[in-house]
């Protein structure tokens, strides 16, 4: 059976926190932090097939190749099947479930080493008018069993949608265009029946005001549609934000298969958790942000605990004592 195995958590909660990436834990204000782990060279010089659609493969290519020398190949699997982000199909699972399942689609009879990513998108859990979203990327070596989970934090995006009444103006507030960057980004256009489920067939990729409004009036004259949803389409190939977010994430990955267990020296090495508790400078009180760091191995269960990097107290304004 697979050993599952995701930064900072096991599981993330339906509503994440905000966190750091693994390539922030990689090097510290003083120079490298030391995580316990050794260098790993084991992925080096091998193929690793991302399953894909929506050519990601671009986005991961280079800092797999510079980091972890390894070579990133496009393996196209009906990710769809697993999900749109337009809802004509239903996502199985939460994100983790997913991007796992994608990440299996990679792998064939000769293949050992599969990718996969997924994004999930929402309002900020503290911000409710801020998009936000994660971005997770499934790492799966077959032949040892085992499934490494890279994640994001919170960060901020471009989601976001506009409802036009169909038998009202056809009108998009170009305001709202700009907002999610109209152009640099595409938009999808779903018509809503009077239940609020979808009807006919979903308009995609749009990135031009011309096919916009074509395709809002192709919609308003379907006898079912109420509602004209106006919704940035948040595919990969089509959203530049996404794409940043995602390089980034496969430059946090590739670092993390270069670090190896000091127990077993299988790579993939990471922090998969924190324990809080620094004090308050002022009247030193444990606080809920992070004293040490706990690093993991992907395949045994050795762990280390390290110091966090940082000041050895905190601003009074963190404090549950001096600021409740």
């Amino acid at each position: 059976m697979s050993r599952l195995f995701v930064d900072h958590r096991e599981r993330p909660p339906a509503l994440p926190v905000v966190e750091t990436s693994w390539r922030d834990v990689s090097v510290s204000e003083g120079g490298a932090y030391d995580d316990g782990g050794i260098d790993a060279e084991q992925y080096r010089g091998q193929t690793l097939w991302f399953a894909t659609q929506h050519g990601k493969t671009s986005l991961v290519e280079k800092p797999f190749s510079e980091i972890a020398g390894i070579h990133v190949r496009t393996r196209t699997a009906d990710t769809d099947a697993l999900g749109t982000f337009t809802g004509e199909i239903d996502r199985p699972g939460d994100a983790l479930d997913t991007v796992v399942q994608k990440a299996r689609l990679a792998l064939g009879s000769a293949t050992d080493l599969g990718l996969a990513s997924e994004g999930s998108f929402f309002a900020h859990p503290f911000l409710p008018f801020v998009p936000t979203g994660i971005e997770m990327l499934a790492f799966i070596d077959a032949g040892r069993e085992i499934i490494a989970v890279g994640r994001t934090g919170l960060r901020p995006t471009n989601w976001s949608h506009l409802d036009l009444a169909a038998d009202g103006p056809s009108l998009v507030d170009p305001q709202w265009l700009t907002q999610i960057g109209f152009g640099d980004h595409s938009v999808c256009v779903i018509g809503l029946d009077a239940l609020g489920s979808i009807c006919g067939v979903p308009a995609k990729g749009i990135d031009e005001e011309a096919s916009l409004d074509a395709a809002v009036v192709e919609l308003a004259r379907l006898q079912d549609v109420r509602t004209i949803r106006l919704m940035t389409d948040m595919r990969a190939h089509t959203n530049p934000t996404r794409q940043a977010v995602i390089t980034d994430l496969a430059t946090s990955l590739a670092i993390r298969l270069t670090r190896g267990c000091p127990e077993c020296a299988q790579a993939g090495w990471a922090r998969i958790g924190v324990v809080s508790g620094i004090p308050c400078s002022w009247c030193a009180t444990p606080t809920e942000c992070a004293k040490e760091w706990v690093f993991g191995c992907v395949a045994c269960d050795h762990t280390l605990t390290r110091p966090a990097p940082g000041p050895a107290s905190v601003d009074p304004g963190q404090c549950p004592h001096c600021n409740p």
